[in-house]
């Protein structure tokens, strides 16, 4: 399980119920995240007399694992540990491929940050695929929700804190299996550097923000049909056929 940290953030606290020290948890990333959220306006540093944090800006991106509950009542503790390594493994090459920094394991999913947008929203993109792709031969398919936000946060060691974080904690505790929220300012920082699609959302109020927050939908293709439009592409012509 996790408690609430001064300024946004969250630690660790020993449970036998979450993944880190169990097989599966059986209560989700999102609502252990989002339950455990206070002032984004408060350091640990400042009120504890550590050492001073200093300021970033980047881009935040939550992941969690839909229905782990079920899956865990129906599965023995190897099986369940090892879906689990299997799941963290698609994650984390995806992580790496983009350039992430993971910042914590949160029991049914991560907490990533970027230092550009656009890296965050391919990672997003890569770990839906990556998971889509595998479900095709899994006996039990996989579900993962994942929630975007970019800003200025502090950092003190390895943590972060502030608004963004609590954003894209709280975009993934609302988002469906499959699918990835995101703050519009994700998309207006990657600018033409994205190609993915993007769908508004709307205003949403998010607990513990005091205003509403613009969020969009981002779109992304399964690697099958990636795969099958690459293919069907025509070989490019020739400039030309004779001597110059």
């Amino acid at each position: 399980s996790f408690a609430a940290r001064p300024g946004g953030g969250y630690r660790s606290v020993v449970s036998g119920a979450a993944w880190p020290s169990g097989p599966l948890s059986g209560l989700s990333t999102a609502a252990r995240t989002t339950n455990s959220l206070v002032s984004p306006n408060l350091s640990p540093s400042r009120e504890m007399g550590g050492p001073a944090a200093s300021t970033e800006n980047v881009t935040v991106l939550f992941t969690d694992l839909v229905g782990s509950t079920e899956m865990a009542s129906g599965l023995t503790l190897e099986a369940a540990g090892e879906l689990r390594r299997k799941h963290f493994s698609v994650l984390r090459q995806a992580i790496a491929a983009s350039g992430g920094t993971e910042v914590k394991n949160l029991g049914d999913g991560v907490m990533v940050v970027f230092s550009a947008a656009s890296a965050a929203l391919s990672c997003a993109v890569a770990m839906q695929q990556a998971v889509d792709r595998d479900n095709a031969s899994a006996e039990r398919p996989l579900g993962v929700r994942i929630g975007l936000s970019a800003g200025e946060v502090m950092r003190e060691t390895d943590d972060y804190f502030g608004d963004p974080v609590i954003e894209a904690a709280r975009l993934c505790a609302q988002a469906d299996g499959g699918q990835i929220l995101a703050t519009d300012l994700v998309r207006a920082m990657a600018g033409r550097r994205s190609p993915q699609a993007f769908s508004s959302i709307g205003e949403l109020l998010l607990k513990g923000l005091p205003d509403p927050v613009e969020t969009l939908e981002v779109g992304w293709v399964r690697l099958g049909d990636v795969e099958a439009a690459a293919g069907a592409m025509p070989p490019p012509s020739r400039l030309g056929t004779g001597p110059v």
